[in-house]
């Protein structure tokens, strides 16, 4: 469960991180201080480890501003395995994460500046 989000940190669990993070509904924080190979981009290569069989809906933090772009083969393959992909800026997702992890199997990945 994420507690709490300001511009450059998140509280996990009751733990805070102050990188960009990966958060799985049914594992918890998986990756804490994760990155993408092109900084504000995010593309397929990125995510494709950590998105399971099991995982429904995919949450992509974009920052606090929304300034980290989602390369468009991102939803072309979430799309053809079936799974819902949700990009909002940070400020405005995280809480949704929460919500959809009551009842959905949830991957959460966040940039937490920008």
């Amino acid at each position: 469960m994420i507690l709490e989000y300001k511009f450059g940190e998140m509280v996990v669990d009751g733990k805070k991180y102050n990188n960009d993070i990966i958060v799985d509904s049914t594992k918890g924080v998986i990756i804490s201080k994760w990155w993408r190979e092109e900084g504000h981009y995010l593309q397929k290569k990125d995510i494709e480890k950590v998105v399971s069989k099991e995982i429904e809906i995919v949450v992509v933090g974009t920052g606090w501003n929304g300034l980290m772009e989602v390369d468009k083969e991102v939803e072309e393959w979430l799309t053809m395995l079936g799974k819902k992909l949700i990009i909002k800026p940070t400020v405005e997702v995280w809480r949704l994460y929460n919500e959809l992890s009551k009842t959905n199997k949830v991957i959460g990945v966040f940039h937490l500046t920008c």
